[in-house]
């Protein structure tokens, strides 16, 4: 029992890094203050440069790429962070 609650809570750790090194990336690339884990990269200043930048330093950073065409739709942290988990 004691094994399952360390896997679970270093999961939840290292998805609570990953949101954290994903949100410091995407205010360094957007210059903005705060991101939220929901909201669109394209809704806040984000464009296709950007992105291209953005994915680069996440492969850097975290060591996996995600994949340009896995985010045709709604690139959120959330999103981002469930393709490096899977």
């Amino acid at each position: 029992m004691d094994c399952v609650i360390e896997k679970t809570e270093a999961r939840a750790s290292s998805a609570q890094e990953r949101t954290a090194v994903l949100a410091d990336i995407w205010k360094t690339i957007l210059n903005v203050d705060s991101v939220g884990v929901d909201v669109e990269f394209f809704d806040i200043g984000g464009n296709s440069i950007l992105l291209l930048a953005m994915l680069e330093v996440v492969q850097e950073k975290l060591g996996k790429e995600v994949a340009l065409e896995d985010l045709a739709e709604g690139i959120t942290i959330e999103k981002i962070d469930s393709f490096l988990v899977a």
